[in-house]
């Protein structure tokens, strides 16, 4: 199941249990006035403000000393704060698709003028993504990524040009993997990145997605693990009515009918081991067999008049994975 990645406008999002690096906007400069001893240029922080964040504006220079300089603040055409050493000021970044013109008036304290002019455009990526290991398919969750799996990323972009959106199959993707780009997966319309997890430290996945010129462009980053550790469930099973996906089977089960079915599901094990793996039932520390041609399945029967408990456990290992495994038991009364 592809599941929505969509941040709100105010918060920088983390998924998998997933943390996020917001979108990048694009930045252009203009200069007028004097040069030299009062050149300096507009930061911003975060450098890559998301839609609607707060934003801190800032001066930069070497050239002169700005606490003492005459500093005027206009937001789209507006004075927005004015004052001597007044270096930075704080605004909301524009909506996704908006833009603000940010412009300092700057007079040193030896009378030389000069201007930097900053346009914040509103561009950002959002992703839709699936780990490929195993979940039932009642499972109303979501598969998570475990050791060794590959996780597939489709970014959709929304990047603008003089107000309007650009198609995402026009756009350039440059896709990164812990800062060194992937050039076989990037290029025109590679919309899509699949990469796997081989380790138990975070992987940085970035991406650059711009037009073809190059004249706008918008970044994120982000850090993907390994959330979801191999793990059994029990649930009920009845050979006429299935397997009672509703309740898992765990602490201490009252059998209430002479024979009870034990379904197990390796949750969070890798699609393309599946075949691989091996499946070691255990009864009061004794090996016992699943039905035949079901090794997820066990049935137990109790005789007549006969009380007691069975202790039952189930050990799952990959054979090409050694990373791939799990345990689990539970407890029957008869």
């Amino acid at each position: 199941m592809l599941a929505f990645i969509k941040k709100t406008r105010k918060t920088i999002l983390r998924s998998f249990s997933l943390s996020l690096v917001a979108g990048i906007f694009f930045l252009c400069a203009s200069t007028t006035g004097a040069i030299g001893s009062s050149d300096f240029s507009i930061s911003l922080n975060p450098k890559n403000p998301s839609p609607s964040e707060n934003v801190t504006a800032y001066i930069s220079t070497f050239q002169f000393d700005k606490e003492r300089a005459e500093i005027i603040w206009e937001v789209d055409g507006k004075i927005f704060e004015r004052g001597v050493g007044k270096t930075s000021i704080d605004i909301e970044a524009p909506e996704l698709g908006g833009k603000k013109t940010i412009t300092a008036y700057v007079t040193t304290n030896d009378d030389v003028s000069n201007s930097k002019t900053t346009v914040i455009v509103g561009n950002d990526i959002d992703f839709l993504w699936e780990a490929q290991t195993y979940v039932p398919y009642w499972y109303k969750g979501k598969a998570l990524p475990s050791i060794g799996s590959q996780i597939k990323l489709i970014a959709i972009p929304h990047l603008f040009l003089n107000g309007s959106e650009l198609s995402g199959n026009s756009l350039n993707y440059e896709w990164h993997v812990d800062y060194v780009k992937d050039t076989l997966r990037s290029g025109l319309g590679k919309d899509f990145f699949v990469f796997r997890l081989d380790g138990y430290s975070d992987s940085i996945v970035g991406l650059r997605v711009s037009d073809m010129g190059q004249t706008v462009y918008t970044e994120r980053a982000f850090a993907l693990s390994a959330e979801g550790k191999p793990e059994i469930l029990f649930y009920r099973y009845n050979p006429l009515e299935g397997v009672s996906s509703n309740k898992v089977l765990d602490g201490g089960i009252d059998l209430m009918t002479s024979e009870i079915g034990i379904r197990a599901e390796p949750f969070f094990f890798l699609l393309d081991n599946l075949n691989d793996l091996v499946y070691s039932w255990q009864m009061n520390g004794l090996g016992v067999l699943p039905e035949e041609g079901n090794k997820n399945i066990l049935s137990l029967r109790s005789e007549k008049n006969q009380k007691g408990i069975a202790n039952i456990s189930l050990s799952i290992k990959s054979t090409a994975n050694v990373l791939q495994k799990a345990y689990e038991s539970v407890k029957i009364n008869f």
